[in-house]
């Protein structure tokens, strides 16, 4: 497991089991430019910091309809 990671490299199956992303969504940021990657022949790899950046700029937190109100002082 991957607990503790300060920042190391992070192979492709590491940052799988870290984000609980699919190798295809993975790939499919690097190639698109959302996701920063350093590539050593066939090998991928990753930082920590850049797969939180990833999550982070590509995510949205969802309320439900009560919290969503209450946030808007509303009811």
């Amino acid at each position: 497991m991957i607990d503790g990671i300060v920042d190391c490299w992070m192979s492709e199956k590491d940052a799988q089991l870290y984000t609980r992303l699919s190798r295809t969504t993975l790939a499919n940021a690097r190639y698109g430019g959302k996701l920063t990657f350093r590539q050593f022949g066939r090998k991928v790899l990753y930082t920590k910091q850049d797969l939180d950046n990833y999550i982070k700029a590509n995510s949205q937190l969802y309320l439900s309809d009560e919290d969503y109100y209450k946030s808007r002082g509303e009811r």
